[in-house]
């Protein structure tokens, strides 16, 4: 049954030509109903160590771009994890893209040289949010949108005429994919991850338990969990690492 399980998986991602990376397993696509088909890029230029404004940029969407635009919603009250959100208010939006960046920012290496680039970046916008907030507006005004269309807003840094998306910065790139294994080995104020023999490839590394097949899987539960039901050890009723989790979610 596993192995079952575990070739359907693989057949599905290979149909929608998924990346298999940690961190790109998390983010999800701004546009899966159809109604985000424009993108408003607040764009930054890295001039010999100066980070410089560019103003605000538009393209239109594209799924090749998915992975560049990190999307990963957040909570209602708070931003988005990753500083890209879906168009609401430009304030109230720009505001979520902050919140994104400052809890970055304070998960980073603080002797990183992109940590240095993003605090630059989040400085300019701490101190030129109303301006920003208003070429937002105005660069909203200039898009054709059609009835129930509306827009993502990310951001951009040119480099040697080069263009960074979200997904090119190491310091997002690494808080996704801490986000990523914490969804698999913490749960119930938990953690259960080890060593172990993984179910699927049955080679040896580090397992974790809260990766599931089945939605009604539980492990607090007469029948369902062993070990005196004791979450953290959860990892040893059923082994699956991190490589194979993708085929099984």
């Amino acid at each position: 049954m596993l192995a079952g399980v575990l070739q359907l998986g693989q057949y599905a991602l290979n149909k929608k030509s998924t990346d298999t990376e940690e961190y790109l397993q998390i983010i999800e696509n701004p546009n899966d109903k159809g109604n985000y088909n424009h993108v408003l890029k607040i764009a930054f230029e890295s001039t010999e160590g100066n980070i410089v404004y560019r103003g605000v940029e538009y393209e239109e969407f594209s799924s090749k771009k998915i992975n560049n635009h990190a999307y990963k919603k957040g909570s209602a009250r708070g931003g988005d994890i990753t500083p890209t959100s879906k168009y609401t208010d430009s304030t109230k939006t720009l505001n979520k893209i902050m919140i994104s960046f400052n809890d970055i920012l304070k998960s980073a290496n603080q002797n990183d040289d992109e940590q240095k680039i993003f605090k630059s970046i989040y400085e300019y916008m701490v101190s030129n949010q109303e301006n920003i907030a208003n070429d937002i507006t105005e660069k909203i005004k200039s898009i054709p949108l059609k009835k129930g269309e509306s827009c993502i807003v990310t951001i951009t840094l040119i480099e040697n005429n080069n263009e960074r998306c979200i997904d090119d910065s190491q310091p997002i790139k690494n808080y996704l994919a801490g986000i990523f294994d914490g969804q698999y080995c913490s749960k119930y104020g938990k953690t259960s991850k080890g060593k172990g023999i993984c179910c699927y490839c049955k080679n040896e590394s580090e397992v974790f338990r809260f990766v599931t097949m089945y939605d009604s899987s539980t492990f607090d539960k007469v029948g369902l969990a062993t070990y005196f039901f004791k979450q953290e050890n959860a990892r040893k009723n059923l082994f699956i690492d991190i490589e194979n989790q993708q085929y099984s979610a």
